[in-house]
């Protein structure tokens, strides 16, 4: 192992700042990790995700976050966790117990068109693009941008609301962009009753949309049931003129309906 001086730890903190990682780093120049985060706690890594900043674009509630929202409220989940590891000390020759705290937002959803919108509006408002893994999800691990939008709401079935900030907004088109982004996830058209239509299992959640829905002058009937609770839009036209939908089957399915009305 080296000797640890004012050098080496000087030596550390350039190899870090060059951003190599403190395994890397603890091989270069032999000594353990530990005391790599010992010596340069000081000097956090420059590639640490809560780091990077929030562009300006990310700053307030635009029409683009709404939506976001609205698609995390209808297709997302979060998640916080404790995963467990074993690290490998070769200088002590011993194996230890580590916990590392995971935080993360997940978007999931089949739709081609939905999955390439979603990303789009990710890199408008906050200058990132998510993953897609092969099932459809998308991880966001970001922290800066987890904190962002946990502000608004949390995400999952039971957790998610309409956040107070798009309930009072002035702005109509900020408020129908939510419920561009919720419908688009977790609604359907039905085209025999000429309505669009949303099932949750949070009640309460879509009295919220139903009293945003009203707000804009577009009027929804609310059904509570045993398990699960819908709303259903009948006034189509103003939410098709101003919001619309990205989900191409359910556009179409739209266009129909206000086309023959």
């Amino acid at each position: 192992m080296g000797k640890i001086n004012k050098n080496m730890i000087a030596r550390m903190k350039k190899l870090k700042k060059k951003g190599l990682k403190i395994e890397k780093i603890s091989k270069l120049l032999g000594i353990s990790a530990r005391s790599i985060q010992r010596y340069t706690v000081d000097f956090p890594h420059p590639k640490r995700k809560i780091l990077i900043p929030l562009p300006e674009s990310a700053i307030g509630l635009t029409k683009e976050k709404a939506e976001i929202i609205g698609l995390l409220c209808a297709e997302g989940c979060d998640f916080d966790r404790d995963q467990l590891y074993y690290e490998y000390d070769y200088r002590r020759n011993n194996t230890y117990r580590r916990i590392y705290k995971e935080s993360r937002i997940e978007f999931s959803n089949l739709n081609k068109t939905l999955q390439n919108h979603f990303q789009h509006l990710m890199w408008i408002v906050y200058k990132y693009k998510p993953t897609l893994t092969g099932n459809g999800n998308m991880k966001i691990y970001r922290k800066n941008i987890i904190n962002d939008l946990r502000s608004y709401t949390r995400f999952g079935s039971h957790k998610w609301n309409v956040p107070n900030s798009i309930m009072s907004s002035n702005s109509d088109i900020i408020k129908l962009y939510f419920c561009r982004g919720y419908f688009d996830g977790d609604g359907s058209v039905n085209i025999k009753r000429k309505e669009i239509e949303a099932d949750s299992v949070n009640g309460s959640a879509l009295e919220n949309v139903q009293e945003l829905l009203r707000s804009t002058d577009i009027s929804s009937r609310l059904k509570h049931y045993k398990n699960r609770s819908r709303i259903m839009i009948r006034d189509l036209k103003k939410f098709y003129k101003v919001a619309n939908l990205i989900h191409l089957e359910k556009r179409k399915k739209l266009r129909k309906i206000v086309g023959s009305k």
